[in-house]
């Protein structure tokens, strides 16, 4: 089959009518732009005429000037690329036969869906001429391809500037059935301590959980997200260091009483009582909308396209669970520009907050690890997060796990079970503290304490 670019043989999609009506409705209605400019770059227009004209009236705006047929030419002019585009004459046209000047928004959609086609076709063309070359694997061939389609479909004009009055109506729907449900306004964990200082975890939100190696993250992650995915919540976890099944023979454990260690080490033990009760619990698992991502080369950009996928299977989503930050990788072409250790984690955490937390609106948990220096008797602080201090001030919740010292224990029956405290270090909406919790290890639940002998 002779390969050919289709590019060569049909002209690309665009509409002559709806970029003039864009560029003439400017023209003659000035303030409209200030829409406009929100939803198309010079780019997005087909003709370099028009890319040019579009130009200018950016540069006249940003400069602060009036947008009219006379600045236009004149900035065109000064470019030397008035001439090129057709002189006076196609710029003044540009206002003759102007459908109407209040659809203007209508028009720039039109221009910005054609563009988007384009974009589609070059990206499609690339793949082709990158894959007939044969110069790199398939698998990388196939991200590159995934990442920028995935950015494509979210790169639409999106509306960034509110009145006041658009906003309360909103807000005041959620605060009104968040008043009507009685009970505090984001997801809410099996603490009710944290829930009432932090109002839950709530959309656009970045959480660390922090503490020393193996003292329980990991743990309490699974607790959390079991118990959201067991009241409907969506979810999606990312676990770095331990493989999926590890993780659902932990889930698994919390629902059936079986001790997690039983399940994962020695299942030759398991009664007959136990592994009936397994397998009439399949089906029960099986409605819940909870995803794991257990691969250990993930990247921030992977993040974010797992997410966007996970959105897709499962209508939504409502929390992102990552096992652990400082194992997630920067894609390679931002890998380079990070010299150190420390400026790797600034920049996955910077990553994480603005590309996948706001970009796509959802809660994300992520572990965390302190200093192995940091003294063990005393409780983990701020400082003590380690490699970066760019994690604190991307989070808008910062919880430090404690446990204490075996010989502080008190009110504990069971010899297994370790009182924990979880410091609340930051919360942007709300109070700092502590909540005072019991660790049953051989579930590996936490709980708040009923009777901590250290008052809040």
């Amino acid at each position: 089959m002779n390969q050919r670019d289709i590019t060569l043989e049909k002209s690309m999609p665009h509409s002559m009518d709806a970029e003039r009506a864009v560029l003439g409705g400017i023209l003659i209605h000035p303030p409209a732009f200030t829409q406009v400019i929100e939803m198309l770059t010079p780019e997005d227009f087909y003709f370099s005429g028009h890319q040019r004209i579009f130009t200018a009236m950016q540069d006249i705006w940003r400069g602060g000037g009036e947008i009219d047929s006379l600045t236009v030419c004149h900035v065109l002019a000064t470019d030397k690329h008035l001439e090129e585009i057709g002189g006076v004459p196609y710029v003044t046209s540009l206002m003759d036969g102007c459908p109407r000047v209040d659809n203007l928004v209508t028009y720039a959609e039109f221009v910005r869906e054609k563009s988007r086609m384009r974009r589609v076709i070059h990206l499609a063309n690339e793949t082709l001429i990158r894959g007939f070359a044969d110069e790199e694997p398939a698998e990388q061939l196939i991200g590159r391809m995934q990442s920028e389609l995935f950015a494509l479909s979210a790169d639409r004009a999106k509306k960034t500037l509110f009145f006041e009055a658009e906003i309360a109506p909103e807000n005041y729907r959620q605060i009104l059935e968040a008043h009507e449900a009685g009970k505090p306004r984001g997801l809410q964990t099996t603490w009710g301590i944290l829930n009432r200082q932090t109002g839950g975890v709530q959309r656009g939100q970045q959480w660390i959980v922090a503490g020393r190696p193996s003292l329980g993250k990991t743990a309490l992650s699974i607790d959390w997200f079991d118990f959201w995915a067991s009241t409907g919540a969506k979810v999606l976890m990312f676990s770095l260091e331990t493989g999926r099944e590890v993780i659902h023979s932990r889930t698994w454990s919390k629902l059936s009483k079986i001790p997690a260690s039983k399940l994962i080490n020695t299942p030759y033990q398991l009664t007959k009582e136990e592994l009936a009760f397994l397998e009439s619990s399949i089906e029960h698992v099986s409605r819940r909308n909870l995803m794991i991502c257990d691969d250990a080369n993930v990247t921030t950009d992977d993040v974010l396209l797992k997410a966007m996928e996970a959105q897709q299977q499962m209508g939504g989503l409502d929390v992102i669970v990552l096992d652990y930050l400082q194992l997630l990788d920067l894609p390679h072409w931002m890998a380079r520009k990070a010299t150190n250790r420390t400026e790797h984690v600034s920049e996955v955490s910077r990553q994480l907050k603005r590309n996948v937390v706001r970009r796509l609106n959802v809660p994300l948990i992520a572990l965390t690890m302190v200093k192995r220096m940091v003294n063990e008797d005393a409780p983990p602080d701020l400082p003590d997060l380690r490699e970066s201090g760019q994690i604190e001030a991307d989070a808008d919740v910062v919880l430090m796990l404690h446990r204490r010292r075996m010989t502080d224990r008190k009110d504990s029956n069971d010899p297994d079970d370790f009182e924990y405290e979880a410091w609340l270090r930051k919360n942007k909406n709300g109070p700092t503290g502590f909540i005072p919790l019991v660790y049953r290890k051989q579930t590996m639940r936490f709980e708040e304490r009923v009777n901590p002998d250290l008052p809040l």
